[in-house]
């Protein structure tokens, strides 16, 4: 048998459950805990064609501007055992308005398109899934910060999944943009710290 000693009070809104050597923790409606990775982006044809690549300076934090639908940056994300796979996982973006909007609606929204290529081991066909996802920039100036959540539904134990994602000119009232972080959680029964 195993013991556990609390020197004060446990709180959950779920089961905490001790599942071999490790806690898990089910709360109402799943998993407890999100598991987030930071990715890397890049561009493959940076410049006049593709992404420009920005330095931080005392407006912003730099990365990777975007201001035409043809512009891509590119990531990949692979499955870890504690995924969770009823769940879906969630692309968070980090961005900056580009452009004075100061002008504009209090409604106008920047909205990025994100096109999925997964595969497993011994697969040789890609399945591709498309998701997008919008956040209202209102009146925004310019070097505004905002985060925005796109719902992927299509990451799974031990698929990899290449991420091109672009800026939906037509769809945004803002269409230049600095792409700043990109980061992959998804649901997990487990605590997971992370390490080098």
């Amino acid at each position: 048998a195993n013991d556990l000693s609390v020197g004060g009070n446990i709180t959950a809104e779920g089961d905490i459950l001790l599942d071999g050597s490790f806690i898990r923790y089910d709360s109402v409606g799943g998993p407890g805990y999100w598991h987030e990775h930071d990715l890397p982006a890049t561009s493959f044809s940076k410049g006049a064609s593709g992404a420009t690549e920005v330095a931080p300076d005392a407006n912003t934090l730099g990365g990777w501007q975007l201001n035409a639908n043809t512009e891509y940056l590119y990531t990949e994300v692979h499955g870890e055992d504690d995924i969770v796979a009823a769940s879906a996982g969630r692309l968070i973006v980090t961005f900056e308005v580009n452009v004075d909007n100061t002008g504009g609606l209090t409604s106008d929204v920047v909205v990025f398109d994100t096109e999925c290529y997964r595969k497993v081991l011994g697969e040789t066909v890609n399945t591709v899934h498309t998701h997008s996802g919008s956040t209202v920039v209102g009146q925004a100036g310019v070097g505004k910060l905002f985060k925005q959540e796109i719902t992927l539904h299509d990451i799974d134990v031990d698929q990899t999944t290449a991420i091109r994602l672009s800026l939906d000119t037509a769809g945004s009232d803002v269409d230049d943009v600095i792409l700043v972080l990109v980061e992959f959680a998804y649901k997990t029964f487990y605590p997971a710290e992370e390490v080098d």
